[in-house]
């Protein structure tokens, strides 16, 4: 981390000076602080539901082509297996994105990378409609998760830049992590009743993500940058590659970093151990239930669809679950601890609960 120099507005943070007077470490024009905390309501609303409608959309063109496997299969002669790659590909791109597209963030700022996303998602999600053999579909599936998945990855910095510790924020929080996972419950039931409405036309699975993703793309166009940090030039980048050469160096760090926190960090390590299962037990289950209810339920694409409700209403009890622990055990744990801020480990008793529910429901469904 040596060789970046991070710049950060006033409010008691630090700012970057120029190391060398003949490098590009100053801008052109004095840097005026970003504070989004002092922001109206009506912006921070607005703010706050650019990072959720992303991170819904996102995701929920992650299962939207659940309905369309048997249509893949059809067109492209194809086994089932190979079927499911349009799928597993999306999951790839949304799971080695962060690591590129994140940090950026620190380097041109959330707003451009909330652009590059949305027209992305759009883009990417057009070619998918428009292939016309299943390589181009798979690339376009790739590229448009790789590059949409920003929406995800610099969501919740973003809540936190116009928020931050309040208490509305925790609620800005909670509204940000329903969207990855309602986004692929509700898309298998979207992309039933769409092959339905156009006789079974895989295509339209896509044009529909485009379509949801434009108005996005619009609110995106008024944002404002909430952020007041961003990398600079330093003296050991300057010439006509600095701008690669500090891309490069950004990214190095930001892997290092999140390797280092996984690695040594217990809580972080437990975490995204407990994260990754519940994730791949949900995909696991939207590529195994159109088999599963098809041929020993005989249900047809729009009741395979709607199969998918109870997923979501899943997702709602464990957001209430959420509340009330939030309210009563965490509240209690913060007004014991000393300054009023309790182990991280508190946070756990959510999960704690789900965990007892998670093998009931694969053996329920088994």
């Amino acid at each position: 981390m040596s060789d970046v120099v991070v710049e950060k507005g006033a409010n008691g943070r630090n700012s970057g000076s120029s190391p060398t007077s003949g490098s590009t470490n100053e801008p052109d024009e004095p840097h005026r602080p970003i504070n989004a905390k002092s922001w109206s309501l009506g912006m921070k609303i607005y703010h706050t539901a650019i990072p959720c409608f992303l991170a819904f959309l996102i995701t929920f063109s992650a299962s939207v082509t659940v309905p369309a496997t048997s249509a893949f299969m059809a067109e492209f002669n194809i086994n089932r297996t190979a079927a499911l790659l349009p799928g597993t590909l999306y999951m790839l791109g949304l799971a080695f994105g962060p690591l590129i597209m994140a940090p950026l963030s620190e380097f041109v700022g959330r707003r451009w990378l909330y652009m590059v996303t949305s027209s992305s998602i759009i883009a990417f999600a057009g070619g998918c409609g428009a292939a016309q053999n299943f390589a181009t579909l798979l690339i376009c599936r790739f590229l448009c998760a790789f590059l949409g998945s920003a929406g995800v990855a610099i969501g919740a910095g973003t809540i936190l830049d116009v928020w931050g510790t309040e208490k509305a924020g925790a609620l800005a929080r909670l509204l940000f992590i329903c969207g990855p996972f309602l986004g692929p419950s509700l898309a298998p039931l979207t992309g039933a009743y769409v092959m339905h409405e156009y006789h079974g036309d895989w295509r339209w699975t896509q044009w529909v993500v485009a379509l949801i993703g434009s108005p996005i793309w619009i609110l995106v166009l008024f944002m404002k940058e909430t952020s007041d940090s961003r990398v600079q030039h330093s003296a050991k980048h300057s010439g006509r590659f600095r701008l690669v050469q500090l891309a490069l160096s950004t990214l190095r760090a930001a892997v290092l970093r999140s390797m280092t926190m996984l690695t040594t960090e217990a809580i972080a390590f437990s975490i995204t151990l407990y994260t990754g299962y519940a994730y791949a037990v949900v995909f696991s289950f939207f590529a195994s239930a159109t088999y599963v209810y098809e041929l020993d339920y005989g249900f047809n694409t729009r009741q395979i669809g709607l199969s998918f409700i109870s997923v979501v209403v899943g997702y709602g009890l464990a957001a209430v679950m959420h509340i009330i622990v939030d309210k009563t055990l965490y509240a209690r744990a913060v007004r014991q601890a000393s300054g009023g801020r309790p182990a991280p480990e508190h946070r756990l008793y959510a999960a704690m609960i789900g965990s007892i529910f998670l093998p009931i429901g694969l053996f329920w469904f088994v």
